[in-house]
C-alpha cells in the first residue's frame, strides 16, 4: 500500500532518477532533486530497492521547475524536466563524475558544458513510436511508458520538432482507420511493430520507416494517407522483423538491415560543418543536429590534424566524423563491422577522399597497424552505448596511436574504455560534454587519450586501398 515518507536524496542515479539511501532498503525517486527535504510517496517495494514519487518539498530546491509537459510522469521520456537548464547541467556532470570515480578516474577533470544550441525544446529530429492497445482494446500510438512500458500518446510532445509532430498525429490516425492492427509480442499476431521518423534541419523532408512483422497491402495504403496528409513526408520504407522481443531492426546475415520501399524517396539530407549526409531508412544518425554540429567542431579541434597525419576513425556509420576529417589528413579511413556502403557513397558523391574498411574492428586494426608501417595515426572513437572493449582497446594501444579522440554517449561505457588505457600509461584528458538531448539523463561526451609513440612527420602517407 502506498504511503508518505520524508526524504533527503543522496545522489542521481543513470536514467534520471535520485537514489535516497537509508536503513533497509534504498529508494529511488521519481523527480526528485539530491539534497532537497521532500515528501516522498512510495508506491513500491521491493526485495533489493523501494521506489517512490516526489509529493511536494516545503523548501524546494532554487532549480526546481514545474515541468512544461502533462505526459511528463506516464511518459518518463524527460526525467530531468523539472529541472531549470542549471539544474540539468549540474545533474549530468554528477553522472560523468560519478562513472569516472567508479572506475578510478578521479584525476580526470571535468571540462566545458555545451548547451544545445536551439534551447531545450521542439529540436529532436527523430521520434521512435510503438504501437499497442489500451486498456480498453483500442489502438494507440505513442511511447513507452516510465514503468510499466505502456503505450502513452504523445501528440504534443515538448521535445520533438513540430513537423514531427504533425506527421505522427496523421499517423495515428490512419493506423485507426485503416485498422491496421498492432503486432503483440507475447502472441505474435497483428503486424505493425513500431516506426521510426527522421526529419531533415536542412531540407525540412521526413523519412519513415515502418516496422512490422508482415507485409500487407494495408500498410502501402497507410503511406500514401499519411504522405498526402503532410506533405513533408518524402519517403515510406519498411522492414520486416517478426523476432520476439524488443529489439528494432532483424538484420540479414552479412549485418546489414533490409528495407524494402512503399513511397518515394530512399533518403534525406543533413548538411553539418560544411559535409552533406546522405541518411537511409535504416541509418542511424544524430537526432539532434544542431549538437552535432558543435560536437563534430570540438572534435576537430582536440584531433589536432595535420595534413600529413593519418587518422583512423572507428565506428563510421554513414560516414559521419570520417568525412568532417577528410580533406584535412591525407590519409584517413573510417571502419565499420556490417557496412559502409553509405559512408562511401556519401564520400564518393561530395569528392572526399575517405578510405572505407569493414570487419571485425580488432582485424581491421590489425591490418591497419602493417599498413602504417610505424607510423603513429590520430585515432577517432565513436562507440555505441556499451564502449570499445578491451579487445579493440588493445588494438588501438598496438597501433600506436599518438592520440585518441574518443566521443561517447555512455558515460559508464566511456569510463571503463579510459580506463583500460590509463592502466596502459596513457593520459586523460578532460572531459567535455554536450547537451544533445535536453530535459533527458543522457550526455554526451569528448575525451581525448595521449601517450602513444609520436614519429617525425616524414614520408609518404600509407597507400591508398580502394574498398569496394
Amino acid at each position: 500500500m502506498a504511503h508518505d515518507v520524508t526524504a533527503r536524496p543522496n545522489r542521481w542515479l543513470p536514467k534520471g532518477e535520485v537514489l535516497c539511501e537509508r536503513r533497509g532498503n534504498p529508494l529511488v525517486v521519481w523527480s526528485g532533486i539530491p539534497g532537497e527535504r521532500a515528501v516522498v510517496r512510495v508506491v513500491h517495494r521491493g526485495r533489493s530497492q523501494d521506489y517512490g514519487l516526489f509529493v511536494h518539498a516545503d523548501e524546494p530546491d532554487p532549480q526546481r521547475v514545474e515541468p512544461p509537459c502533462n505526459r511528463y510522469s506516464v511518459c518518463g521520456g524527460c526525467p530531468l524536466m523539472h529541472l531549470t537548464p542549471v539544474g540539468q547541467e549540474r545533474a549530468r556532470r554528477s553522472l560523468v563524475r560519478s562513472a569516472l570515480d567508479a572506475e578510478g578516474l578521479r584525476g580526470v577533470s571535468l571540462g566545458t558544458f555545451h548547451p544545445s544550441p536551439d534551447g531545450q525544446e521542439g529540436i529532436q529530429h527523430e521520434a521512435r513510436l510503438g504501437f499497442g492497445y489500451s486498456d480498453q482494446g483500442h489502438v494507440r500510438v505513442g511511447a513507452r511508458g516510465r514503468r510499466d512500458r505502456r503505450l502513452v500518446p504523445i501528440p504534443r510532445c515538448n521535445v520533438l520538432v513540430p513537423p514531427l509532430r504533425h506527421v505522427m498525429v496523421a499517423l495515428a490516425h490512419h493506423t485507426i482507420q485503416r485498422s491496421v492492427r498492432p503486432w503483440v509480442d507475447e502472441t505474435g499476431a497483428g503486424v505493425l511493430r513500431e516506426v521510426i521518423l527522421r526529419m531533415s534541419r536542412t531540407t525540412g523532408e521526413v523519412l519513415m520507416t515502418l516496422v512490422a512483422a508482415r507485409g500487407i497491402r494495408e500498410l502501402r495504403g497507410l503511406a500514401e494517407d499519411v504522405a498526402g496528409q503532410v506533405s513533408s513526408v518524402t519517403g515510406v520504407w519498411l522492414h520486416l522483423n517478426s523476432e520476439p522481443g524488443d529489439k528494432l531492426f532483424s538484420p540479414a546475415e552479412d549485418g546489414t538491415v533490409p528495407a524494402r520501399p512503399l513511397l518515394g524517396k530512399e533518403t534525406i539530407e543533413e548538411r553539418i560543418g560544411g559535409v552533406t549526409y546522405t541518411i537511409g531508412p535504416v541509418d542511424s544518425f544524430h537526432s539532434n543536429p544542431a549538437m552535432e554540429e558543435v560536437r563534430y567542431a570540438r572534435a576537430l579541434e582536440r584531433c589536432a590534424l595535420a595534413p600529413e597525419v593519418p587518422v583512423v576513425v572507428l565506428h563510421t556509420g554513414i560516414g559521419g566524423m570520417t568525412l568532417q576529417v577528410a580533406g584535412r589528413s591525407s590519409w584517413v579511413v573510417g571502419v565499420e563491422e556490417n557496412s559502409v556502403a553509405r559512408a562511401r557513397e556519401n564520400g564518393r558523391r561530395q569528392g572526399l577522399g575517405a578510405e572505407f574498411a569493414v570487419g571485425p574492428l580488432p582485424d581491421v586494426l590489425s591490418d591497419l597497424r602493417r599498413r602504417l608501417g610505424g607510423r603513429s595515426p590520430v585515432v577517432v572513437a565513436t562507440p555505441a552505448r556499451r564502449g570499445l572493449g578491451m579487445a579493440v582497446v588493445e588494438g588501438i594501444l598496438a597501433l600506436g596511436a599518438r592520440r585518441v579522440v574518443y566521443l561517447s554517449g555512455n558515460p559508464r561505457g566511456m569510463a571503463r574504455d579510459l580506463a583500460a588505457f590509463q592502466r596502459a600509461g596513457q593520459r586523460i584528458g578532460e572531459v567535455e560534454m554536450f547537451d544533445a538531448f535536453p530535459n533527458t539523463s543522457r550526455v554526451q561526451c569528448l575525451a581525448t587519450v595521449e601517450g602513444g609513440p609520436i614519429e617525425a612527420a616524414t614520408g609518404r602517407a600509407p597507400r591508398r586501398k580502394v574498398v569496394r
